[in-house]
């Protein structure tokens, strides 16, 4: 298994640089131009929005100070303190966290960032 710090990196990597030479795009605009799935996606999203990278005005992302901070902290907390009992199957998150797809991606995105994942957290 790949280092999740180095998979979530990259991909941030790859809308950053997106992003900085489109400009503004949307979910779908930046999956069909990097070739993501929507989970890795969120995950990149994340990870930029930790270090304040990725602001969202609609359905448009785009570079700038973020404005994703409080809901995503909120929740990658939540994350943590149920990682913190073990290993997890990441297709059960949604159901024990009661978080949305979206959300509980955007907030291991963040814990990537914060190198709060450990790489065999998530099996």
């Amino acid at each position: 298994m790949r280092d999740v710090n180095i998979v979530f990196g990259i991909n941030a990597g790859k809308i950053w640089r997106t992003l900085d030479s489109i400009g503004p795009l949307t979910k779908i605009q930046l999956m069909d131009r990097i070739e993501l799935e929507e989970n890795e996606l969120f995950r990149a999203i994340g990870w930029l929005a930790r270090e304040n990278k990725i602001n969202k005005e609609g359905e448009f992302y785009k570079l700038d100070d973020t404005n994703l901070s409080d809901m995503i902290e909120k929740n990658a907390e939540v994350l943590y303190r149920i990682f913190k009992n073990g290993k997890l199957d990441v297709n059960n998150l949604e159901k024990i966290t009661k978080l949305d797809e979206e959300t509980y991606n955007l907030s291991l995105g963040w814990l990537a960032r914060e190198d709060r994942l450990e790489n065999d957290i998530l099996i």
